[in-house]
């Protein structure tokens, strides 16, 4: 069975966070990123699967819920940003 993983480091962290994204699928995923009140804050299709993109640099101190979806899969990974 497919699986669609997402590793995110630091957490918490003070200024960016690393998003490894890994799938056995080819098709693209798309991020999706929320804060605790669900306001959007960055959405963002396309990114290939099994790669590692920085997020969050120009985010302020919060919680945020970060959404990768591929296909039919979907996780959520909470991030905190100090």
């Amino acid at each position: 069975m497919t699986e669609l993983t997402v590793t995110a480091s630091p957490n918490p962290s003070t200024d960016r966070f690393n998003l490894e994204i890994q799938s056995d699928k080819t098709g693209p995923v798309t991020l999706k990123v929320t804060d605790v009140n669900g306001r959007l804050i960055a959405l963002q299709p396309g990114i290939f699967p099994n790669s590692t993109i920085q997020v969050g640099g120009e985010w302020r101190s919060g919680i945020y819920l970060v959404e990768v979806s591929q296909a039919n899969e979907k996780k959520v990974v909470r991030l905190i940003k100090l």
